[in-house]
């Protein structure tokens, strides 16, 4: 059976650490900034770790 193929839109979204941990860009930071406090903005600018079923899913498709 063939290797399986990176999914190249996984690819670019998500990072996996040399842990195995999935870490993922939080959302909310591309438009209507101005009404958002900074300290806010700063969280957003943080990444995020993708657990559960999800994240061994995406560890399975890079």
């Amino acid at each position: 059976m063939p290797k399986q193929k990176t999914h190249q839109g996984v690819k670019s979204r998500f990072k996996i650490t040399k842990n195995k941990r999935v870490l993922a860009r939080k959302s909310n930071r591309n438009h209507n900034l101005s009404k958002k406090s900074p300290s806010r903005k700063r969280t957003f600018a943080k990444l995020k770790v993708i657990g559960g079923k999800f994240g061994k899913k995406i560890a399975k498709e890079i």
